[in-house]
């Protein structure tokens, strides 16, 4: 086989395909070939950028941190001698952001994230702009940075709003700007987000995961302040999604019951506890 640029194309599309089989054996053997070729030429080029993001892509699902790190620094090295630091320049980033914040190297995500929100403030305010504020945010929340976490998480919550309106994601982000509330005390806030995030999800009809989480999230801050009356309704419909979508012996189906089942005990109707928690045997 010849080792010119169409054959080095042609061995990255086939990889890409068994890599879309996953079948990362053969995928990673033809990029590495592609690869091969491809660095043999004198001069950097974007097809050698594009099959060392792909290799990577493919490490990272793996979870071979050190060799897709490797992948993407190489990648991000090509583009900047390329003078291509664009939008899939920005992508990268975040993937190397992803792999950091996988290892727990929180800080150096948090670099990737705002070299690559530079790259996507030029080009205005968008969904990509937003899913960077908040991958930030996310990186600042773990490390117990609330205040910085909060600021991201604002800016992105304005800018889908104004983009997107009250879709599914926007009420995602408005979750999690409870949760931050909720964490530091701030009940207050975290109802209204908590609420603001549930009308979203309802009147979209999307009763999901991510619905039972938000409706056990709120029924755990009524209960917390002894609004048992509220509580029990929320845990309730919480309780059913998670049986309907998860299972009954799921471990987040069983962590509602519990909470329900303290509920039931704290209101002294404890024989139905009992029952509840027979469902959990």
């Amino acid at each position: 086989m010849k080792e010119d640029p169409a054959t080095s194309c042609l061995l990255h599309n086939l990889g890409w395909l068994y890599y879309k089989q996953k079948d990362y054996k053969k995928a990673e053997a033809l990029y590495k070939r592609a690869l091969t070729i491809g660095e043999k030429r004198p001069e950097v080029s974007a097809p050698t950028a594009l099959t060392l993001h792909n290799l990577g892509t493919l490490y990272q699902e793996q979870k071979r941190y050190k060799e897709a790190e490797e992948c993407y620094k190489r990648e991000l090295a090509i583009k900047e001698r390329l003078e291509e630091e664009d939008l899939d320049f920005a992508d990268t980033l975040h993937n190397l952001a992803d792999l950091y914040d996988a290892q727990e190297r929180y800080e150096e995500g948090v670099g990737c994230l705002k070299r690559a929100l530079k790259i996507k403030e030029k080009q205005g305010e968008d969904p990509e702009l937003a899913r960077t504020l908040h991958d930030l945010a996310d990186l600042y929340y773990v490390q117990r940075k609330y205040e910085e976490a909060e600021a991201y998480l604002k800016r992105a919550i304005a800018i889908r709003e104004k983009e997107c309106g009250e879709d599914l994601q926007t009420g995602s982000y408005l979750h999690q700007l409870g949760w931050l509330y909720y964490v530091q005390g701030r009940y207050e806030e975290a109802e209204r987000y908590f609420r603001r995030a549930l009308t979203i999800r309802e009147v979209l009809l999307e009763e999901d995961v991510q619905m039972a989480t938000i409706l056990n999230n709120l029924a755990c801050l009524c209960y917390e302040h002894w609004r048992y009356e509220e509580a029990e309704p929320l845990y309730k419909r919480a309780l059913g999604l998670r049986e309907k979508l998860l299972g009954a012996h799921h471990i987040n189906t069983q962590r509602v019951r519990n909470n329900y089942i303290n509920l039931l005990h704290a209101t002294d109707r404890h024989r139905e506890a009992s029952q509840l928690e027979k469902q959990s045997q």
